[in-house]
């Protein structure tokens, strides 16, 4: 596959540099979760109750800094037991609102709008895709620096 500056539209093509200024996950859902007065395992229980798989050692992983990275699957998770929209809480961790038009219009905004749409149980079968555009991603940040 070829990589070039086509590959990101203008406005997805900030991604790199929100990720670079963001806080770290781990503080922005420690945040969330104390605005939300909720404990991690009353969380886990709401987004299974929901549909999500998402365990207490997952959320406490990222807690501790353990997990920098968490997946995106994960982050909607918790954002469905804490009864927040999953796009907010996700583009806040870019460092970036959903509000904001920009994001909207981004094809991160736009792919991750279609992904919400798709049933849990047939998510699986977006899992290739999503590997497949990380990995363009992580190319095009190494092909940048």
């Amino acid at each position: 596959m070829l990589f070039d500056d086509r590959t990101l539209s203008p406005i997805s093509a900030n991604v790199p540099q929100a990720m670079r200024r963001r806080s770290p996950v781990k503080d922005i859902l420690a945040k969330k979760i104390k605005e939300s007065g909720l404990s991690v395992p009353e969380i886990c229980r709401r987004a299974e109750a929901k549909g999500y798989s998402i365990s207490v050692t997952g959320v406490k992983f990222i807690l501790s800094g353990t997990t920098k990275n968490p997946q995106i699957f994960t982050l909607e998770a918790i954002a469905i037991g804490m009864d927040i929209p999953p796009v907010a809480f996700i583009a806040e961790i870019l460092g970036d609102r959903s509000e904001d038009p920009g994001f909207k219009g981004s094809q991160f905004g736009l792919l991750f709008e279609v992904f919400k749409e798709i049933p849990q149980s047939q998510r699986y079968k977006a899992d290739p895709h999503v590997d497949g555009l990380l990995l363009q991603l992580r190319h095009i940040k190494a092909q940048s620096k």
